[in-house]
Parts: structure tokens; sequence; C-alpha cells
């Protein structure tokens, strides 16, 4: 999930409610259809974020592939969710950010779930990503009635976030 995050941007809460249906193709381009259908959208709408060939070069569509047809990261099934004021998705949003704690992120004014976020507007900005097409993947409203119009192509998206370098871990 923090890969997710990473190459994404998007909120911790839409990655945790994705569903197995969730994960399209189209031409050559894998992505993330983020909809309010699987939970709660900030905009209400969906939208579309490409999937990054890191993830799928790690093994991501496998992994969507050994996941049932409901929630990729939570059986929504164990317990109602319905008028649960905690739900699973939430409780896995909360772990993770106690996982990232543990790893040593402490410092109080960097939140563990939106950090992605800043962190791919900063890197979009070094490396001269469109920032119309950050927007678009990351869910932010159109600065300007102007910018409301039109939409960028999963072809579009997919250049800019290629932008932008590669996450790499040591292994130890």
């Amino acid at each position: 999930m923090p890969w997710i995050c990473a190459y994404t941007s998007a909120r911790v809460n839409e990655i945790t409610k994705l569903r197995r249906q969730d994960i399209r193709k189209k031409g050559d381009i894998w992505y993330f259809r983020i909809t309010p259908e699987a939970g709660t959208v900030k905009s209400g709408e969906f939208r579309n974020a490409p999937i990054h060939p890191h993830l799928v070069e790690q093994g991501f569509l496998e992994f969507v592939g050994s996941r049932g047809p409901q929630e990729m990261f939570y059986n929504s099934r164990a317990r109602p969710v319905k008028d649960d004021p905690h739900p699973p998705f939430k409780k896995i949003a909360e772990r993770l950010a106690a996982w990232v704690r543990r790893l040593g992120v402490t410092d109080e004014d960097v939140s563990p779930s939106h950090g992605w976020r800043h962190r791919y507007k900063t890197e979009g900005r070094e490396f001269d990503a469109n920032p119309l097409v950050l927007d678009a993947i990351q869910g932010h409203a159109a600065a300007s009635e102007g910018t409301k119009y039109g939409e960028f192509s999963l072809t579009v998206m997919m250049r800019e976030m290629l932008k932008m370098p590669r996450y790499e871990v040591e292994k130890r």
C-alpha cells in the first residue's frame, strides 16, 4: 500500500477501499479507477490514475489477481461496515500510519498518510511535471474555471508520472 500511495499520491483511504474491479487496463496502460462506488472519494467523482510500471514489476497485478472480488486490503464481509464508526478501511489506514511512525518518521508535522501527497507535488515540480496533470492524478479540484474544461488521457498522465524517479529500497 505505501508504494501505491507513493506512485499515485492517492489518499490512503482511497487505496484501502480499492476493489479488484477498480484495477483496469486501457491499451497498454494499467490504471486505478478511484470511485465513490468503492467508498467515499473527496470530490464525489471517479478518477483514473495510471499504475506505475514499478508497481507492475513488483507483482502488484499478481496480487490483484489473488484477491477476491471485494476489497483488496480487507474483508468487508468479516463484519458489517455500514454503521461502523470505525470501519476496516480506516483501521488499515491507522495501522499504516503506525507502521510509518515505527520506521522513524516521528515528526508530528509530517502526516504518515498525506506525506506521500506532498512528496508527489514536490517531486513533480522538481522534474517539471505538468502541475495540471498532477492535480488530475491526485484528484485535486481545478484552480480556475478555465482549467475545469477537458480531461487528461491515461497516456498523458503516465508520461508525467514517469518524469519522476522510481522509489528504490536497499535490501537488507
